[in-house]
């Protein structure tokens, strides 16, 4: 079942007040007005955001746990937080934001906090969050049927689940099942982008310890290799790239041994927080976004068959990044033509039947290799004139 978007409600609501003239309303009374919306916000169980709700683009669904109801605004700040910082992470981050949706559960936890066993606490939360895990401190477990269940009645549209721990300890993890929990330590936005590149871009650590041995076959992380040869390891399309400290090359030490597996750079935030992605990383987390949203999310009218309006037909498209990153070659009958605009055609009345064409591909110049052409499409027209 899909859940409306909360959001439009609330900036419906917005736009209803700053379109009023409300005699008498001073300074004070509108910042009464400002807060009370902010606290709806906060303390609503289940809303989008940014973004939209009907399972297009990617959907990351916050969640909360160890947080009282008078905690939650803490929560709620950590993620407008994250938002504004992971947008500038990268220059292309920007330019990608509008493929991501961010939504939110708030459910008030009994206790505030979150389980360490090894010090004897133990809190009552929604989610039983709990550090050392696996026998490891900084690992963060938490009840996953739990959260996938109270997810998939409010956003079953998700693709990632995201579980804030109420702890300034650091900690976090990506735990499989599309869930990555993080505590709210000071380096909170940079895991939590660390973890996105386990679990949207399917990047590996490429720290050196911890590990035992040797992986017995190729990793399928697009960032690890145990190919040592630069002239065909798997990233050699990029290797003419050579910019200092992001210089594209083979590193041995990754997958948490210091010999026998390579990484393209010097230093990543696969390696270390903070740290830039670089072109090999980059390239993976955006083949892997336009894996999950496509290029685009509407076309009107619909690709396929259709009759010529009297009058001419016009041929639009919703791109799924947009226009900064994104362009469409269109083509009438194999011809290559110049739109008006990037993603809108218009086609004068035809006295014969005519093919319309929209190749869609990616600009941003992150992408030099996408076998799986997951960041192109092509739309087809068949326009029959009456």
């Amino acid at each position: 079942m899909k859940y409306p978007a909360l959001k439009d409600y609330f900036l419906t609501s917005l736009l209803l007040l700053s379109a009023c003239h409300f005699p008498g309303l001073d300074e004070h009374d509108s910042n009464v007005e400002n807060r009370q919306h902010s606290h709806e916000l906060t303390s609503n169980t289940a809303h989008t955001l940014k973004g939209r709700a009907d399972g297009k683009g990617f959907d990351l669904v916050f969640v909360a746990d160890g947080f009282t109801e008078e905690e939650m605004p803490q929560f709620f700040q950590a993620v407008q937080n994250y938002r504004s910082f992971s947008e500038q992470y990268e220059p292309v981050f920007n330019l990608q934001k509008d493929a991501w949706n961010i939504h939110l559960i708030q459910i008030p936890s009994q206790d505030s906090g979150v389980d360490e066993p090894k010090s004897g606490l133990f809190k009552d939360t929604v989610f039983d969050s709990s550090f050392e895990c696996e026998w490891v401190d900084r690992i963060i477990c938490v009840d996953q049927e739990k959260v996938l269940d109270v997810v998939s009645d409010h956003f079953p549209q998700y693709d990632a689940i995201l579980v804030l721990a109420n702890s300034s300890r650091s900690g976090g993890a990506s735990l499989g099942n599309n869930i990555i929990t993080s505590a709210m330590s000071k380096n909170l936005n940079q895991t939590i982008i660390h973890e996105l590149g386990h679990a949207l871009a399917n990047l590996g650590d490429e720290y050196t310890y911890g590990g035992l041995d040797l992986p017995t076959r190729e990793p399928s992380n697009p960032n690890l290799t145990l190919n040592e040869f630069a002239y065909n390891v798997k990233w050699g399309h990029w290797l003419d790239l050579n910019l200092g400290q992001a210089s594209i090359g083979v590193f041995e030490g990754g997958h948490y041994l210091e010999y026998g597996v390579w990484r393209p750079t010097n230093n990543s935030v696969m390696r270390t927080l903070g740290q830039p992605f670089h072109a090999v990383n980059l390239e993976a987390w955006s083949l892997a976004l336009y894996r999950h949203t496509g290029t685009y999310l509407n076309s009107v009218p619909d690709s396929g068959a259709l009759q010529q309006n009297e009058d001419g037909q016009t041929f639009e498209i919703e791109l799924t990044l947009g226009e900064e990153v994104q362009s469409i070659e269109w083509r009438i009958d194999d011809e290559l033509v110049t739109p008006l605009a990037t993603n809108r055609l218009f086609v004068p009345a035809q006295n014969q039947d005519y093919i319309v064409q929209a190749s869609i591909s990616d600009s941003s110049q992150v992408i030099r290799k996408d076998n799986n052409k997951f960041s192109q499409d092509t739309l087809t027209w068949w326009v029959s004139v009456q």
